[in-house]
């Protein structure tokens, strides 16, 4: 049996600076769990951050649950993404 595709990332690019993304595919299929090691600088955080909308990719395409968000806004993706640093409003007092 072949399990639903969950998410599914496929030709993902991406630049900034001197630092290039290129060409990044994979797929988490339901139920599978997923873990995305690597060195400091290697491009964990952009990557969550181009699935969770608050980057653009250069191309490449974004599925989750068989939806394409690639021109969705990140308020319509219903993903969540805290930073390791935890400040997403730094000029905000509690």
């Amino acid at each position: 049996m072949v399990k639903a595709r969950h998410i599914d990332i496929t030709g993902l690019c991406f630049r900034i600076g001197s630092f290039v993304m290129e060409d990044v595919t994979f797929s988490v299929h339901r139920g599978e769990y997923f873990v995305l090691t690597g060195p400091n600088g290697s491009g964990k955080s952009l990557l969550m951050k181009l699935i969770c909308g608050l980057q653009q990719p250069l191309s490449g395409s974004i599925r989750v649950n068989d939806h394409l968000l690639d021109d969705m806004p990140p308020w319509k993706r219903h993903i969540g993404y805290v930073p390791q640093d935890g400040v997403l409003f730094p000029n905000r007092t509690v």
